[in-house]
């Protein structure tokens, strides 16, 4: 038994002037489709230029930022600097007139104290000068006196013996003179090296100050 054969679905032939129009839709969206691309493209182009503008202006705007940020850093380390340096001048000047003042006042005070020790000594040399003079040209008077009487009288060798004391307390007074030179002598040898001293630490204040002043100033621009 054999099947029966398909149908065949008869095909309309195309007139000429609905195929020229099917062409000119098919060009006319291919057309549009280019349009569409170059539009695309073009906007594309004007976003990458854009872009690359704002790169530009935010490398600008950077760069600026980093020598606003020198130029304020230099300004603050001039003035730090500024600053260091009149604490410097301050604190050397303090430093100065304190040491200078401690000195004055130390140096006035042994100035007193040795002026004082002499005025006491030079009094009581004076007094016992005077009492000497008195006493030997008394004890001369009467030796002379009693130059006629022999060596063995008692009051004539009493009269030796007093004049003889007399003359050894005077030697004696003269080498207490003496030693009061060498001691006055002594103590402004010492008030010297006291002003020494204070020079010396004059010097290390200054030093230190310098030292100070130099770490402070490296440490701010470090």
């Amino acid at each position: 038994m054999t099947s029966p054969a398909p149908e065949t679905i008869p095909v309309e032939p195309k007139s000429p002037a609905r195929s020229r129009t099917e062409s000119l839709n098919i060009s006319s969206s291919v057309g549009n489709l280019r349009f569409i691309n170059d539009e695309l493209r073009s906007h594309v182009t004007k976003l990458r230029n854009q872009l690359e503008a704002e790169k530009g202006n935010l490398k600008q705007a950077h760069r600026q930022k980093v020598l606003d940020i020198k130029n304020v850093r230099e300004q603050e380390q001039k003035k730090a600097l500024a600053t260091i340096i009149e604490l410097k001048k301050k604190f050397h000047e303090e430093k100065i007139k304190e040491i200078e003042s401690l000195r004055e006042t130390i140096s006035q005070k042994l100035e007193l104290e040795k002026n004082k020790c002499l005025k006491v000594k030079d009094t009581e040399m004076t007094k016992l000068r005077q009492e000497l003079d008195v006493k030997e040209k008394m004890l001369n008077k009467l030796l002379s006196q009693t130059n006629q009487k022999t060596n063995n009288d008692p009051i004539n060798v009493k009269l030796l013996d007093e004049l003889s004391e007399l003359r050894s307390t005077k030697r004696q007074l003269e080498e207490s003179l003496s030693q009061a030179t060498v001691i006055e002598k002594h103590h402004s040898e010492n008030l010297k090296k006291l002003c020494s001293s204070y020079e010396s630490e004059l010097v290390r204040v200054r030093r230190e100050a310098h030292m100070e002043i130099r770490h402070m100033v490296s440490k701010n621009f470090s």
